[in-house]
């Protein structure tokens, strides 16, 4: 029966007994250096049983390319099998389903790895082609197989879902019926408003979509205001304040093709935005798109004395691990004071961070500490985390990696 197939299961020894912790926080990474040596190892991806002396504690995927050794998927004698997968994913179809805050939305994430208990396996959806993401080679192995039972998950929730293409090189993974190739763009839309994902070779998944609710918040106080967009990517903020009636949006970015699909996206709602080159440039029109370094854009708008309403500032990740934390942390001082400096008095700065390894108090510092180097008095007003379909997960800290903080400047 059942037992027999954990007995088979190649095991592998904790050093420490962690059992109590690994059983009430359900943490689903097990590290290399908590590990016995082993005399055979298991393949890639291959099904493993984690065991401390004649305990069995949980089942999980093997990974030997990584220093994080196994990622948990249950805990106690459940085989994590395509049944599984497919009750998992369910469970998180029927989340997404029952949110109000997603009911005008076709870019949703579907399943958000570890907080959704697949560990490694992340999937946006943008008006029904799905962008597949796993973390290595040997979540490929456990989570491609397993795929077309999670597809079916969704599908039976009611979720449209049309075709599956591997992230980064839009490769067709699943179709539902036909052979037709995927498209490279997809236009999905984002409570009323319309944006382009480019599921072919997009940076992430195509599109941000982790900030919608902070879109929504920066187009609900956007009207006559003048808003500046750093780092815009494809320009989300800027129209999201565009279509909440702002006067003028400046958007940043020195990616020439994100500027280019942030124009796309602009007409796909209604806007003219016009493309200038370099951050000394100006532009006269309402929706002004600027090629260049946000930072010497920020000192050269402070040296005309250019002022905005609405500055969001929402750099990529600048500490991927915890060496480059303190490299990071001075980085978003600099540039939380320049962006500070721009803000007129009264308005706001959406200050955010995309790194786990930045927590809500670094960022907070971080800001007050600008403050007082940009001569600035502030409150923080609100503090905000990803959109809905990103949720965290109790006892896995890591998936809280989105700060925003909504800085009012008042002098």
């Amino acid at each position: 029966g059942a037992k027999s197939l954990f007995d088979a299961m190649p095991k592998l020894w904790l050093q420490k007994d962690v059992r109590k912790a690994m059983r009430e926080e359900k943490h689903p990474w097990i590290y290399d250096r908590a590990l016995h040596q082993m005399k055979e190892e298991p393949a890639s991806g291959a099904v493993v049983g984690v065991v401390f002396k004649k305990d069995f504690i949980a089942v999980g995927f093997y990974d030997p390319a990584s220093p994080l050794r196994v990622r948990l998927l249950t805990w106690g004698y459940e085989l994590p099998d395509e049944r599984w997968a497919a009750r998992v994913a369910a469970e998180a179809a029927d989340r997404r389903r029952k949110d109000k805050r997603l009911q005008r939305c076709s870019g949703i994430r579907l399943l958000n790895g570890e907080t959704d208990w697949m560990p490694g396996l992340v999937m946006d959806a943008y008006n029904g082609i799905v962008v597949v993401a796993c973390d290595g080679d040997a979540c490929e192995a456990f989570w491609l197989p397993k795929l077309n039972a999670i597809l079916r998950a969704f599908i039976a929730a009611g979720f449209g879902l049309t075709c599956a293409v591997r992230k980064g090189s839009g490769e067709p993974l699943w179709f539902v019926d036909s052979k037709a190739g995927p498209p490279g763009v997809s236009v999905f839309e984002e409570n009323g408003a319309k944006f382009e994902a480019d599921v072919a070779n997009g940076h992430k998944t195509g599109f941000f979509l982790d900030q919608r609710e902070n879109r929504r918040s920066i187009r609900g106080l956007a009207s006559g205001k003048e808003v500046l967009d750093l780092f815009c990517y494809t320009g989300g903020f800027a129209i999201s304040a565009a279509l909440g009636g702002a006067n003028r949006t400046t958007s940043v970015d020195q990616a020439a093709k994100a500027i280019e699909a942030c124009q796309r996206n602009f007409k796909l709602n209604g806007f003219d935005a016009e493309i200038v080159q370099g951050s000394k440039a100006q532009s006269g029109a309402a929706h002004s798109l600027h090629v260049g370094d946000c930072f010497d854009f920020l000192e050269e708008a402070a040296a005309r004395g250019r002022l905005f309403d609405v500055v969001v500032c929402d750099p990529p990740s600048m500490a991927p691990s915890e060496k480059t934390r303190g490299r990071a942390l001075n980085a978003y001082d600099k540039l939380n004071a320049l962006s500070l400096a721009v803000v007129r008095t009264g308005g706001l700065l959406l200050s955010c961070s995309c790194s786990s390894h930045v927590h809500a108090k670094d960022l907070r510092k971080v800001v007050l500490g600008a403050a007082e180097q940009a001569g600035r008095k502030v409150t923080i007003e609100r503090e905000d985390r990803a959109g809905s379909d990103h949720p965290l997960r109790k006892g896995f800290p890591q998936g809280d990696y989105l700060q925003a903080l909504y800085v009012r400047v008042h002098d």
